[in-house]
């Protein structure tokens, strides 16, 4: 072997010079990714793609061409051992490393061994791999009987026991003897040297620069929609390390420095500055969305629903818009959502039984989501596709799915989907693909595109996939669509033909639409035992089972041809893209942007428009009406649209002669509509859109328009450059041209009296002028400040400059402002839409976010007194009706306590301030602040910023003398390490992290562990080797089987863990920062919740079983001391605040607790909550008092039964709550910080049929208390810092001193109480289970001479002596 290595020149190819900079670190996250994304020993080439980029983010946009240039034999696929094998020749690392790295490799049966073959096979493997490597063929490749030798002579010399089998530490030993073998590692030592220095980073980045700019990449493959993907997906921090080290990162830093010199040259000029008030007093639900998916085909289906109706059809149907999928009722006239995905929804179909939707998007992470059509809940999300999924089908049964990848060679893939694993998978070549259907036996998949027709065979895990014989009967062509009947294909071709395909040969052609007019979708109906062909002459045909016609055909353009107004030639496109049948009913989608429902009987036949939208390339108008809830819209597709808000429909339309560019109302009465085209022309239409003048502006398109408040002034800004100034008083003459700008002007503003004009341009330059048209030096001032709120939607001035701070990296598109409420909408273009408070004049400021849009935001508009926000999609072309809804206020009459429930203010009378508490509480204190300590110092990246640091050591550290290196010393010791005991338990800066699981161990958090205590065993086990740093909470799962961890971290994660194996279920990260300070599961057990130690306090909501980010925002700037699920609604709580969030749509909206009106909400300062039923919640304060909240609804202190003479006096920094049942007593369990704990029973609020005309609230009623000072144990810290009750008999306490300590329920006697005193139980027996260190830090180690114990000392200034 080494002969053969070195006689040849080796030399890495150049696509392959970057690996020699791996490690063997590098290598194991490979092997751990390809074993989660494959299920055998080969890679397609999306999933080569996948590990390699979830190993190596940084070679995004290089796998495809290094998949092209590994597949020497061109069959697809590559042997991923092989490539494995081959790298670990290659990388860096001790020998020993390596060796090791392949010997687990391939010891398939896990014995710590390996045979004779298998040593044969890591040596030929890890050989062939290189020459792949290293472009390399076969005839260079040593022969069988080479390695065979080899593999011999090492068991022979190294297998000492006779096992037929040798260990890694007998093979190491046997290499090392071996000189050929060690020539060989030395020669390949020095091509990796070579390579190390002559690669560098810059020759890899001009190189792929070169290459990408070759290729013609699909639209949601590039850079852009990776970071949409990162920023949708992964929250914001994701994309400072998808830019890093990328010229568009200097790009975007060069424009966040001028726009910050902008707005800085105005600033001075502004004397409006940030709002004191941080919370936002608003938030956002989307209620409508005006659009469709029209740019792709077969995406409109109806639903099964217990509404539907013989006669009157299905009641709902599905379809996509942006990234949502919409289902819209008939019968309520609504639409809810589906917002799972990231990106445009390229492909939808349902399940045979019609209650299941599959949907596939685009971007860089193309899933394919699985969810139920009425709720609205994923049921799967299968990952493997790149590029996106433009086509799904579902089998006969609904048990299989197929889909078909836009990557480079298509790659196909069959799911059993309810188990979400891949059952089969192939590619279908570089044709582009356009339709695709599974037979009815499951056997057969065919594929259709350009002049090619392929049928996949399921042989084991691949998809052998076979061309269809066209013979004379038919000719090569574009094959637009497939469907399947009785296992037989019929494929739609671009002929108008339908081609009838018996097994892979043409038997049959059948004239379908008129010539040249393309078969767009076909489909299986159900009523006739036929099809239902779709065209693009506009005709919808239904088939029976012999292909027969039935009836007459449905022509759509004889319904939407017409329908714009005037004599304009441009018409609205009839072309059907997708068709479903149910019944006499029909559902069609055309390329026009369009869903007609059509009731086709014998007797009648009646057309109805159900959804209207733009379609085409992009949209880019948009504007509000300023007395009425009406808005107007324009784009590529030559339509001018209004639309009614209050009916949710088109209630006008013309078709205009260019694209629509630029578009606003008139002021105060909106009676003209000034609309922009790309022609450059100007026309004005009355509220009817009829033309009352129009002219040629200039040449170049029109890229904004404004008229000034007082309306004697219309700005229209050009692709020219320049600004033009028109009085509309005067029949629109022109008042004066504003010139100076370098690049096309973006945004325009008017000051509040009408005579000055701010405008931004392209190259994001602020420029002023009055009203002649002359530019003014100085910015506006006083009075002419940019006025009137919703007025302003220049993105670049020092009113919004926190915005640009915030953006990472992206530009923002639009921003508008509500005068109303002070908000400012802004949408970026990654899709985000934010609301700020207004003006925004630093980053980092409080801030919601909302998505759905797919790609960048072209427009927001507040209506006029801001009851609901618009925004549109560039890209999607789609409107979203948002409705601005104010946080519910206190005082709100529907939501008061009842009058006829007495209420009291004792329990929360005595509030102190943070301060005040600071000052007798260090506890609270510490925990304050511990998250800024944590923060600090993992936050230090800069090894520089510790080098003022004390270190003594450095003196006497020398350097040996005669030093020579060897490879002896990379290797590992001869001894291993395994941990048996932890002393300690973190509770200083942790509260509620100590739990029982369902098998009664006890499970907590220390250092960077998961400790899981066996009290019958007296031993303890780790959840260890995942968490990279300090684990800070801690949570439960409700079947008490998982547990939750979260740790700190500058990039922290989220482990989900099985309590008896410690073995991993998922890991979740790339959103937070900083820290993961409170995690809780819902009731399920399917969602998670995890706020973060950021600025703001992030929460997110996980679906943690597939790892992915349901919806996200932030709290507050308050420290988030408290969060919980109840019911569905996540609650909050800190200092001054308890909030109630609402999921819906992908989005959470918050209501802030609506408090008894005897009770001053704003001073109740939350420590901890829990839940007690779907709807009720406990709540406790610092200053000892406990709250019921009913709903978002504060219950008054009556509510409280503690028999007048008990209050927690201290601050309560523990709550655990148990499900109420018939045979649970105690409920709820809360401790405070001077150790008293308290056992509470829960009276749930009657049923209806039970009330009574007495109060009919929930209650909670003391049972028992006790005091740990009574406790025969010496705490160190009486504080109650967790607690938790198993089955009503045993009580868990973890304390302030860092012990945690076990009472026997029935050792603590009820609760009695004499003449108004409480008689406290005495001498309660008690157990330790564990003990530690509980402040400051731990220097002090010494071991015992002669014994086996130890000593240590630490921060909490106690000695310790351990056994």
């Amino acid at each position: 072997m080494g002969n053969a290595l070195t006689n040849g020149k080796l030399t890495l190819l150049r696509e392959t010079e970057g690996f020699a900079r791996w490690g063997v670190a590098d290598l194991r996250a490979l092997l751990k990714n390809f074993a989660k994304t494959t299920a055998g020993f080969s890679m397609i080439r999306a999933q080569f793609v996948a590990v390699l980029e979830e190993t190596k983010p940084e070679l995004a946009g290089q796998c495809d061409r290094l998949f092209t240039k590994l597949d020497n034999d061109g069959d697809g696929r590559i042997d991923g051992l092989e490539f494995m094998g081959g790298l670990a020749l290659i990388a860096r690392g001790s020998f020993e490393d390596k060796t090791k790295f392949c010997f687990e490799l391939y010891d398939f049966n896990l014995n710590a061994a390996l045979s004779l073959t298998e040593i044969c096979m890591m040596m030929q493997s890890s050989v062939c791999g290189l020459l792949v490597l290293t472009g390399g063929s076969e005839e260079d490749e040593p022969s069988i009987s080479a390695f065979e030798g080899l593999a011999a002579q090492a068991l022979a010399k190294a297998d000492a026991d006779g096992s037929g089998q040798v260990g890694y530490d007998e093979f190491v030993d046997w290499a090392r003897s071996n000189v050929e073998v060690m020539t060989a590692i030395e020669s390949l030592s020095r091509v990796c040297a070579e390579v190390t220095v002559a690669v560098s980073d810059e020759d890899s980045c001009s190189e792929e620069d070169d290459d990408v700019s070759k290729l013609t990449l699909p639209k949601s493959s590039d850079k852009r929609t990776v970071l949409h993907d990162a920023v949708n997906q992964q929250g914001s921090g994701i994309v400072e390390q998808l830019l890093s080290s990328e010229p568009y990162l200097s790009a975007n830093e060069e424009m966040k420095k001028k726009i910050k010199s902008e707005c800085a040259s105005t600033a001075t000029q502004n004397s409006q500055s940030q709002p004191e008030d941080e919370e936002l007093p608003s938030y956002l639900d989307l209620e409508w969305i005006y659009g469709y998916n029209s740019t792709h085909r077969s995406n409109v289906h109806y639903l099964s629903s217990p509404e539907d109706d013989d006669k009157k059809g299905c009641s709902r149907f599905v379809y996509p818009a942006a990234s949502q999928a919409i289902v819209y009722c008939k019968v309520n006239k609504t639409q809810s959502f589906y917002s799972a995905h990231t990106d445009t929804i390229l492909s939808l179909t349902v399940h045979p039984g019609g209650l299941y939707v599959a949907s596939g998007q685009c971007g860089h992470r193309a899933d394919v989501h699985v969810w139920d059509g009425l709720t609205q809940e994923t049921e799967a999300v299968l990952p493997l596709h790149t590029v996106g999924v433009n086509m799904l089908s579902w089998g006969f049964d609904g048990s299989k799915l197929v889909s078909v990848g836009m990557d480079k060679d298509h790659t196909v893939a069959l799911w059993d989907w309810q188990a979400r694993k891949i059952l089969a998978s192939g590619v279908c070549g570089e044709a582009t693909m356009l339709g695709s259907a599974i037979s009815e036996d499951d056997k057969t998949i065919c594929v259709v595109g350009v002049k090619s027709v392929l049928f996949f065979d399921i042989d084991g895990r691949a998809l052998r996939a076979k061309p269809g014989i066209i013979t004379s009967k038919g000719k090569r062509q574009a094959f637009c669509s497939v469907a399947y009947n009785k296992n037989q294909a019929y494929v739609g071709c671009a002929s108008g033909e339908i081609y009838k395909f018996n097994g892979r040969k043409v038997t049959q052609v059948f004239e379908a639409h008129g010539f040249g007019e393309s078969v767009l979708t076909l489909s299986r109906c159900d009523a006739t035992g036929g099809l239902i062909s779709g065209g693009s002459d506009g005709l919808c045909v239904v088939w029976d089972k012999s292909m027969k016609i039935v009836g007459s055909a449905i022509d759509m353009a004889e319904d939407v041809g017409d329908e714009g107004k005037g004599d304009s030639t441009p018409k609205l496109d009839c072309a059907v893209l997708a068709c479903a049948i149910r019944g006499n009913f029909v559902l069609l989608g055309t390329a026009g942007g369009d869903i007609f429902e059509i009731k086709n009987t014998d007797d009648d036949r009646y057309v109805h428009k159900v959804v209207s939208s733009h379609s085409n390339d992009t949209l880019s108008c948009l504007a509000s009406h300023p007395t009425e809830l009406v808005v107007a819209s324009a784009g590529s597709d030559k339509t001018l649209r209004i639309w009614s808000v209050r009916r949710k429909v088109l209630v006008d339309l013309r078709v205009l002669p260019t694209a629509g560019t630029a578009l606003c109302f008139s002021p105060k009465t909106g009676d003209s509509l000034c609309l922009g085209l790309s022609s450059g022309g100007i026309a004005i239409f009355d509220m009817y859109l009829n033309v009352e003048l129009a002219f040629q502006h200039c040449s170049k398109p029109i890229t904004c328009a404004k008229y000034s408040p007082n309306g004697h002034l219309l700005a229209i800004g050009s692709e020219d450059t320049n600004i033009y100034l028109y009085d509309p008083t005067k029949g629109y003459s022109r008042m004066g041209v504003c010139r100076g700008h370098s690049a096309p002007v973006m945004h325009i503003d008017f000051s509040v009296n009408s005579k000055y004009v701010q405008s931004n341009d392209a190259a994001y330059d602020v420029c002023f002028w009055d009203q002649w048209g002359d530019a003014v030096s100085e910015s506006l001032t006083g009075t002419s400040l940019p006025g009137g709120g919703g007025k302003i939607s220049c993105a670049v001035s020092s009113l919004v400059a926190g915005l640009w701070e915030d953006s990472d990296g992206g530009e923002i598109t639009s921003v508008n402002v509500d005068p109303h409420t002070d908000v400012l909408a802004c949408g970026d273009e990654y899709g985000r839409l934010k609301l700020y408070n207004f003006p925004c004049t630093s980053g980092g400021e409080l801030n919601l976010t909302f998505r759905g849009h797919a790609g960048p935001i072209s427009r927001v508009r507040f209506s006029e007194g801001g009851h609901y926000l618009y925004s549109t999609g560039r890209d999607d072309c789609c409107i979203f009706q948002w409705k601005h809804e104010l946080g519910m206020m206190e005082d709100d009459e529907e939501n008061k306590v009842p009058k006829n429930i007495s209420s009291k203010t004792g329990a929360l009378a005595g509030h102190r301030t943070f301060e005040e508490l600071a000052k007798i509480d260090p506890f609270l204190l510490d925990e304050i602040n511990a998250a800024d300590t944590l923060i600090t110092r993992s936050s230090v990246e800069d090894p520089s910023a510790s080098e003022g640091a004390i270190k003594p050591y450095l003196s006497m550290i020398a350097e040996p003398s005669n030093f020579k290196f060897k490879d002896e010393m990379l290797g590992s010791t001869d001894c291993d390490l395994e941990l048996t005991w932890v002393h300690g338990y973190r509770a200083q800066d942790c509260r509620n992290s100590l739990r029982y699981s369902s098998a009664g161990t006890i499970v907590y958090n220390c250092a960077a562990l998961g400790v899981v205590y066996n009290k019958s065993k007296d031993c303890q086990a780790f959840q260890q080797g995942t968490h990279t740093d300090d684990v800070i909470s801690l949570a439960m799962h409700p079947d008490g089987q998982l547990c939750a961890t979260g740790q700190v971290g500058d990039m922290p994660m989220i482990v989900v863990w099985d309590v008896a194996t410690q073995r991993n279920k998922a890991v979740l990260k790339g959103f937070h920062r900083l820290g993961v300070s409170h995690i809780k599961f819902d009731g399920t057990g399917k969602l998670l919740l995890s706020i973060g130690l950021d600025s703001q306090s992030s929460l997110a909501v996980y679906n943690w079983e597939q790892s992915r980010i349901i919806a996200s925002t932030v709290v507050s700037k308050k420290k988030v001391m408290a969060a919980c699920f109840v019911g569905d609604k996540v609650l909050t709580g800190g200092e001054g605040f308890v909030k109630f969030w609402t999921l819906k749509n992908g989005c959470l909206t918050s209501q802030n607790a609506v408090w008894d009106s005897h009770v001053e909400g704003h001073d109740f300062f939350c420590i901890c909550v829990e839940p007690l039923s779907e709807k009720v919640a406990l709540a406790a304060g610092v200053s000892g008092s406990l709250v019921l909240f009913d709903g978002i609804k504060n219950l008054p202190e009556t509510t409280i039964d503690s028999n007048g003479v008990f209050q927690h006096k201290d601050k309560v920094n523990a709550i655990y709550t148990v499900k109420k049942t018939p045979e649970t007593v105690i409920e709820a369990v809360t401790g405070d910080k001077g150790g008293v704990v308290a056992l509470w029973g829960y009276t749930p609020k009657p049923r209806p049929e039970e009330e009574t005309t007495k109060v009919n609230v929930p209650k909670l009623t003391l049972k028992k208390v006790f005091d740990l000072k009574d406790l025969k144990f010496d705490f160190t810290n009486v504080s109650v810092r967790s607690v938790c009750i198993k089955d009503g008999t045993d009580i868990l306490i973890g304390t302030g001193g860092s012990e945690i300590v076990e009472v026997k329920n029935d050792n603590v006697h009820d609760f009695k109480s004499f003449k108004g005193s409480i008689e406290w139980p005495k001498d309660i027996e008690t157990t330790c289970l564990n003990e530690g260190h509980s402040a400051g830090e731990v220097w002090g180690l010494a071991c015992h001479p002669g014994k086996s114990m130890f000593c240590t000392g630490g921060g909490d200034k106690t000695p310790r002596v351990w056994t």
